[in-house]
């Protein structure tokens, strides 16, 4: 199940979004899902037209993350640092993507145990995207395959 705020103000373009996904899966498996490199690459930021090129993960504060992608032969990188690192329930990240976006966003990832499995609420502020809680829904999509062992773009 999703639910989202998105909001953007015109005066400072400053940006919020939150959205969440209940998952049928442990906080522990959906944190994994963020911090493990070979999970990593089967869901985020994958697309149908796009091959993960590397994934650097160093899940500790201040800690590199970066994930180079190959979309239609141009390079696309994304990266930040980790500024909060506490499992299973909680990451802080900055990213930066500048194909897609100018500044720096902040992400914020909370995973609560849920009666069957977890609850993630992510939230992105500073900039992003204007689609960018589709764009996240998205990888969601993908990332329920990945946990179920799934092919990343199967129906749901």
């Amino acid at each position: 199940m999703a639910v989202s705020d998105n909001l953007r103000s015109q005066a400072s373009n400053s940006f919020l979004v939150r959205t969440r996904r209940s998952f049928d899966h442990s906080r522990e498996a959906v944190y994994a899902a963020w911090v493990t490199p070979e999970i990593v690459r089967r869901w985020l930021f994958v697309s149908p037209s796009n091959k993960i090129i590397s994934v650097q993960i160093e899940p500790h504060l201040g800690g590199l993350f970066s994930v180079e992608e190959s979309n239609n032969e141009e390079m696309i990188k994304h990266w930040g640092h980790f500024t909060r690192v506490d499992p299973p329930h909680r990451l802080a990240l900055t990213l930066n993507v500048p194909k897609h976006f100018q500044g720096e966003s902040r992400i914020a990832v909370d995973i609560e145990r849920a009666a069957n499995g977890c609850r993630l609420t992510l939230t992105q502020t500073e900039a992003a995207p204007e689609n960018a809680e589709r764009i996240w829904q998205g990888m969601f999509d993908v990332l329920t395959n990945v946990l179920k062992g799934r092919q990343a773009f199967e129906r749901l």
